[in-house]
């Protein structure tokens, strides 16, 4: 009797959990979940050896998806990988049409792939691909999905796996076919920031994202 009672009690504590989430997440206006995942997410360990951040801007799209642009800065002892400057030239645009068009331009000329490029039709989860730069590979397929969106506490957990494509192998101690997909992180909750200048200290400037244009047409 007494272990139906707990199993009882963490059912019903886990669904209080799950509505309490769900509270969180449908607090935000429309406008504020669209735009929910722009700006910089951190990881970053407690001595800060190892630092990951993304930055992410937001594009709508005409099929009414929310599309999202993004790069990566990771550093830990070994690896020190800072693509922001990629982003660069699209921070200013409005649309995904319009960020596409001058990509779809760029990557003609042989520049650089975007790191980030994710999309979903509401804000609790978008999907994408993920480019990494140290390997130099783009089947990295990437989810990021909302764990709170408490105002001033954001957190949002960063998925990236295998997607279809070529797989890269290491040589390791135990296995020796063992796979080595991705450079950074795979599974982590991001953090989002709301002080750029927490890394400073450690030569991280992080200028924010420009505000973005009105697109309101004036009247004849």
């Amino acid at each position: 009797m007494m272990k139906q009672l707990l199993i009882f009690f963490f059912i019903i504590d886990g669904l209080l959990g799950c509505n309490s989430l769900y509270a969180q997440k449908t607090e935000l206006m429309p406008d504020g979940q669209r735009n929910f995942f722009e700006g910089y997410w951190k990881y970053a360990s407690q001595n800060r050896d190892t630092v990951f951040i993304i930055k992410l801007k937001y594009l709508p799209i005409e099929n009414g998806l929310n599309c999202y642009i993004g790069s990566y800065l990771y550093f830990d002892p070994e690896i020190k990988e800072n693509n922001f400057q990629v982003l660069s030239d699209y921070l200013d645009m409005n649309t995904y049409e319009e960020f596409w068009e001058v990509y779809f331009e760029s990557l003609r000329a042989g520049n650089n792939f975007i790191a980030i490029d994710v999309s979903g039709k509401n804000f609790y989860e978008m999907t994408g691909s993920f480019y990494d730069y140290k390997l130099n590979t783009y089947h990295g397929k990437v989810t990021l999905s909302v764990v709170s969106a408490q105002e001033g506490a954001e957190t949002i957990m960063w998925h990236l796996e295998e997607g279809e494509g070529i797989f890269f192998y290491a040589e390791g101690e135990e296995d020796p076919n063992e796979m080595f997909n991705f450079s950074v992180p795979w599974d982590i909750v991001l953090e989002k920031m709301h002080d750029l200048t927490e890394f400073e200290d450690m030569g991280i400037v992080l200028p924010p994202l420009p505000q973005r244009r009105s697109v309101i047409k004036e009247e004849e």
